[in-house]
This record gives structure tokens, sequence and C-alpha cells, in this order.
């Protein structure tokens, strides 16, 4: 076979599996809006493609994108990118960027490109990135955060996007808010400190504790220790404080926002109490409000 003939045979085998990537893609998410028979495909000038001004993405190991573009330079890209129309013969890229740096880093010139046709596409790269693997949890948090900001997505259509529970959903979009020394550090120390040991400060719920507990965690404490170091300062304030013990533990399991309902609970039983002991009588007002209490207490129990 001719040279000239094996580099046809050569491309039409890799813009083969490019349309089988793409249909795979395509078939599973009914927002591409395009035909999973008859995805298009094109072959893109790398140098005709702008980065996507809503990348989620902060951090490229440099490493790992060596690595592909040598996996690239021998079988080249196995999946689409994803692209929308620009003006000037231009496309914007919607998702794909690692692929589209390590083909550059591979010396290519050209990359299949599957072309998104609605007007979605920070949307689309923002779950495309979602659903990767190797976004650190700040990274996740902010996607997630974005979603819901941008897009109005509920907690149940973020756990959908991302495959998350709704639980995890609620603790990572309150990475968010812990202490911005935490979030500005973290970057340099993505790689020692995980998502479990963030997830232990977040239902920490107090700056000065998650502080802390980001320096121990710095430090190399482990997420037990991180847990009982959390744990510690409860009871401290319990202690100090005569709190319910399992209204306490209570708080300390959940969310952040139910750990500070049932905070405020408990000084709602120890007002209830001190009304009984000194027999004082309700007005009708008092008895409406502490009815409506009982019932939203009753409907959140029975979820």
């Amino acid at each position: 076979m001719s040279n000239k003939l094996l580099a046809q045979a050569t491309k039409s085998k890799m813009l083969s599996k490019a349309v089988t990537g793409a249909s795979e893609a395509v078939s599973s998410d009914p927002r591409f809006r395009v035909s999973a028979d008859h995805p298009e495909v094109v072959e893109l000038d790398l140098e005709r493609i702008d980065p996507n001004p809503h990348q989620p993405r902060r951090h490229f190991d440099e490493t790992a994108l060596q690595a592909l573009a040598e996996s690239i330079h021998r079988v080249g890209v196995r999946q689409p990118i994803g692209v929308r129309k620009g003006d000037g013969g231009r496309y914007t890229l919607v998702w794909g960027e690692r692929r589209v740096r390590a083909s550059r880093l591979a010396g290519r010139s050209t990359i299949y490109a599957l072309l998104v046709k609605d007007g979605n596409g920070a949307e689309l790269a923002l779950i495309e990135n979602l659903q990767r693997e190797d976004l650190d949890a700040v990274e996740t948090a902010a996607g997630l955060a974005a979603l819901r900001e941008q897009h109005g997505y509920t907690h149940e259509q973020l756990g959908a996007a991302s495959g998350l529970g709704k639980t995890e959903v609620t603790r990572t979009l309150g990475i968010l808010a812990l202490p911005s020394p935490i979030l500005e550090e973290y970057p340099a120390h993505r790689r020692s400190v995980g998502k479990s040991a963030l997830f232990e400060m977040v239902d920490a719920d107090n700056p000065a504790l998650q502080r802390r507990m980001w320096e121990m965690a710095k430090g190399g404490a482990t997420v037990a220790t991180l847990r009982s170091a959390r744990k510690d300062v409860a009871v401290g304030a319990d202690a100090r404080e005569g709190n319910n013990p399992a209204a306490d533990r209570l708080s300390r399991t959940s969310p952040p926002v139910a750990g500070r309902m049932v905070k405020s609970a408990q000084r709602t039983l120890k007002a209830i109490d001190a009304v009984r002991e000194r027999g004082a009588s309700l007005d009708d007002d008092q008895r409406s409000i502490l009815r409506q209490l009982r019932d939203r207490i009753d409907a959140l129990l029975a979820e």
C-alpha cells in the first residue's frame, strides 16, 4: 500500500473512531439535540479553536497532559471535543480542553470536533467536567454552584448531572463557604488534602475551628483525626453551655443549616422550660406561633 493510501486509511479509521465517540456521547444526553446516528463531526485546525471562557477546570496537571499527548501521538484522539461555531470561521471550545492542549503538545495540527448546535455551551461544559473524576473538591463545588446559580439547577438536578448523592451535593457546595484563606491555599495542597477532610471542616460550621482543622490537614492529619478534633471542641462547648448531648451530636453530623437549626431548637427548649417553671400564661398569638412550630417540626420529622 502506498504512503498516500496508508495515510487515507489511517485518517478514515480515526474519523470512524471520532464518529463512534460522538455517537456514544450524544446518545446518553438529550441536551446535545443532535442525531445520535448522524452526529455532525468536523476536522478543525487547532489554531481556529478559541478557549472556553466558562472553563470550570482551573488546574491542568502537566505530567498527565504529557501522558495524554503521548497517547494521542500513538492512536489519535479517541473521542471528539465539543465546539460551537463562532465568527470569522472560528470556533469556541465547549469541552475537551485537555484534549486540545495535549494535541498541541503531540504536534497535531487538527482535531475532530462535535458541533454543539444549541446555545447552552457553558452549561454543557460544566456538566461534562463535573462527570470527570480528576476535578478537585473546590472545582467540583464551583461547578455545582455555577449550575445552580447560572442555570437554576435544583439539588436533585445537580446530583443527576454530577453523579453525587443529595447529601454530598449539599456538603460539596458547603466547601465554598469555608474561610477564604482555606480556599486560597487549597490549590497548593489539593493532592494532600482530600474532599473528606474538607467535609469535616464544613461540618464544623465554626470559622475558627475550620482554620485550625485546615492547619492540621496541611500538616498531614488524617480524616479521623480531624473528626476527633471537631467532636472534642463540640463536647467542650457542651460541657460549658449545658447543651443536650444527643441534640449536639445530631447537629455535628448534619449539614450546616441543619446544625444551626438544632442549636436554635436547643435554645427554644430552654425557653419553654423556663416558661413552664414560672407558670407563665400564653396569649393567642404566642399559642398560634407555637402551633405553627409544632406542625413544621412534625412535618420535618415525617420526611
